[in-house]
């Protein structure tokens, strides 16, 4: 595809942000797009690059992000619930807020991620990097969660949850009671 097609392609996509529903934008170059707030409802941005992005208040609800670039991009208090975000590369990115309920981060890479006061019930972190990431105040967060998840000891957990450090890589995490 030519470099024109795909900027016009981009253009219509944010021109019509409000409105993506079951859009395909599979594979796309949206870096520094800007869908605040769009409908992208189960929308297919898998292997897009949205590096940079604003999807603050976005609703993502079961949006394919699979091996999405989604590094340092803004998706704070957007609705991510039942998404697929597996092995995505979310790096730095601003989740504050969002609600992640039900979605599948399974080998995504959220280090340095803001996760602060985010929705985390029934998300799938296995082998998920959460080094350095920020969990401050999440909610629906499980030890067991914590347990399948890749972190160090950079990455700040909710209060409620404690962690107990076995090797500089080995931990164990517990409810605190």
């Amino acid at each position: 595809m030519t470099e024109e097609l795909r900027k016009a392609e981009r253009e219509q996509a944010e021109k019509s942000k409000h409105n993506l529903v079951k859009a395909n934008l599979s594979g796309g170059n949206l870096d520094h797009a800007d869908f605040s707030g769009g409908n992208l409802n189960e929308a297919d941005l898998s292997y897009a690059n949205l590096f940079f992005a604003n999807l603050s208040r976005a609703n993502l609800e079961k949006a394919d992000l699979s091996k999405s670039k989604l590094s340092k991009s803004n998706l704070r208090e957007a609705n991510l619930s039942g998404a697929d975000m597996n092995e995505a590369d979310i790096r730095s990115a601003n989740l504050s807020g969002a609600n992640l309920s039900g979605a599948n981060l399974a080998d995504a890479d959220l280090s340095l991620a803001d996760l602060t006061c985010a929705n985390l019930a029934n998300v799938n972190l296995e082998e998920a990097e959460l080094k350095g990431a920020d969990l401050t105040d999440a909610v629906g967060l499980t030890d067991q969660q914590i347990n399948s998840a890749l972190l160090n000891k950079e990455t700040r957990l909710p209060a409620y949850l404690e962690i107990t450090w076995i090797t500089d890589k080995k931990f164990e995490c517990r409810h605190k009671n």
